[in-house]
């Protein structure tokens, strides 16, 4: 629903207007009335209306300044002008800032102002479908131009390159110029499993990085990007570009991912090519360096170099760092894991072994830990094996495992200073929730997932949880509710859709229950 804001110093025409609009009817929102332009303006500055009605002669600020101060920050801003005035100067001044309509107090009727307000929803609407429609049209364009680009980079690294003129003309596609030497710089996105979690899908994430990189490079001339994929693309600079101005374009890019998306990224800056194969070659050189890139930092900027691999086996290191973490969820300590992660991650950084083995090599270590103390419960239903597998093949870097290892084990730790949940229907039934948090979770869909009568389970539930069903599902999406506000830039519609609400207004009012404020505020008291 439309938001409307009432102003007018004479209180009896707020109440009037106020009782007598069949708002709902209309499907409007009353938001607020105020009774001068000072503390309307103040309102609108965390809640902005989309429909102002406002009389003119008022204390304070007058319905001309407010309206232009609203204007100002909201140009589309629908406005209708109530006024005990008649002199053409007002008129001007409201014609001039594109008010709606002018009407004076004394010829005020209620039927027609539910018509006006009606007609106002309906040319909000048609103006809105329309700009949701060109936004859909132009986003169609920019995503089948980043498919483009993809496909081109990844036939590129792919296929045998056989006619230069044919790839220069496919290569148009990126901006990419015949005549013209480039440097290649392999982009990394660091934390890349992090990234993906504040966004609905891989297409999403490449669109919106694709988007801040390329509005950064706007006035760059011969400068191209691409995605090819995951959290890999590539950068071309003409060769003409210094370090220094090398350097200080990355920095750019860096800055404004981190400031507009929350994302980290790296840069590995590889050699020139001035055709086709030799650029090719280059490409092909940074996307196979595995272990250089395992060992990169986060937000850095660094020219290739190849790594010396250690030649030592770390599997001799097997049983002691399998002792000591498995230690750390024994004791639950908190501290003790830090110092343990500092240690092995230390060793593995100083030593320089292979990527694949450094994986392998923990990936083994959970395993083996899981089955040691698998009598503990909360490990059984924490993590399957196949999870665990499907988690360490998409870790990219040392530092990406060192914090999933510290988050894995918070939650580890966490389950095991809880009362064990020892029935595994229950158990199960947990997971599953917590697997389709984004959607709408019922009672009865849980039930029969379990093959369970939905009542026994009810009870079940409650025994085995210490809280009802319901009240276990509200919980959890409060608290992930709480991570999105605080961890990335989704609006409250947006986040009410991604935890399976259907209205906004009912998401508010649940998360209102539960954390004592609105999201708003919430996300407000965060950020402040």
């Amino acid at each position: 629903m439309y938001k409307v804001m009432l102003v007018d110093d004479d209180y009896p025409v707020l109440e009037l207007l106020s009782e007598m609009i069949d708002w709902d009817g209309i499907g409007l929102t009353l938001q607020s009335m105020h009774e001068n332009g000072a503390e309307a303006l103040k309102e609108a500055e965390t809640n902005m209306p989309d429909i102002l009605i406002t009389d003119i002669g008022m204390p304070k600020l007058n319905g001309i300044e407010l309206t232009k101060n609203l204007k100002a920050k909201k140009p589309d801003l629908t406005v209708a002008i109530l006024s005990c005035h008649n002199e053409f100067g007002y008129a001007q001044q409201a014609l001039k800032l594109q008010v709606q309509e002018y009407i004076l107090k004394d010829m005020l009727d209620i039927d027609e102002i539910n018509q006006m307000l009606l007609q106002f929803k309906e040319a909000i609407d048609k103006e809105r479908s329309a700009k949701k429609n060109q936004r859909k049209m132009t986003t169609t364009i920019e995503r089948s131009k980043l498919i483009m680009i993809e496909r081109f980079i990844h036939k590129t690294v792919d296929h045998p390159i056989y006619n230069e003129n044919e790839w220069y003309n496919d290569a148009a596609v990126l901006g990419l110029q015949a005549g013209c030497e480039y440097k290649i710089i392999l982009c990394i996105i660091d934390q890349y499993q992090a990234s993906m979690g504040r966004y609905r899908t891989r297409d999403m994430l490449d669109f919106v990085v694709h988007n801040v990189i390329t509005e950064v490079l706007k006035d760059e001339k011969h400068v191209s990007y691409g995605h090819f994929q995951s959290n890999e693309s590539f950068l071309f600079l003409p060769k003409q570009k210094d370090n220094q101005a090398t350097i200080k374009l990355i920095r750019k890019i860096q800055s404004a991912l981190s400031q507009t998306l929350g994302i980290s990224m790296s840069f590995m800056i590889g050699n020139t090519g001035e055709n086709p194969l030799q650029i090719k070659t280059e490409m092909t050189r940074l996307l196979n360096a595995t272990t250089e890139k395992f060992y990169l930092k986060p937000q850095s900027v660094e020219e290739f170099k190849q790594l010396t691999v250690s030649k030592q086996n770390i599997f001799k290191w097997y049983d002691e760092a399998s002792k000591e973490l498995k230690e750390v969820i024994l004791t639950r300590s908190m501290d003790e894991k830090n110092t343990v992660f500092e240690k092995w991650i230390h060793f593995i950084t100083t030593n320089q072994f292979p990527a694949e083995a450094v994986k392998d090599w923990m990936l083994k270590i959970l395993l083996d830990i899981k089955v040691r103390i698998q009598a503990l419960a909360y490990f059984k239903q924490y993590e399957s094996a196949e999870t665990l597998h499907d988690t360490f093949s998409k870790i990219n870097s040392v530092y990406e495992l060192e914090d999933w290892l510290k988050e894995y084990f918070i939650d580890v730790i966490e389950f095991a200073n809880t009362e064990p949940i020892t029935n595994m229907e229950i158990a199960n039934a947990c997971k599953y929730i917590s697997d389709h948090i984004n959607q709408k979770i019922t009672l009865d869909e849980v039930a029969q997932h379990l093959h369970l009568n939905s009542s026994y389970f009810s009870r079940l539930f409650k025994k085995e949880v210490g809280e009802t069903f319901v009240k276990y599902v509200v919980n959890l999406k409060m608290k992930r509710a709480k991570e999105l506000l605080e961890q990335t830039n989704y609006t409250v519609y947006e986040i009410s859709e991604q935890l399976g609400y259907d209205n906004q207004s009912y998401f508010n009012k649940i998360f209102k229950a539960s954390e004592g404020v609105t999201p708003i505020e919430y996300k407000n008291g965060v950020s402040s």
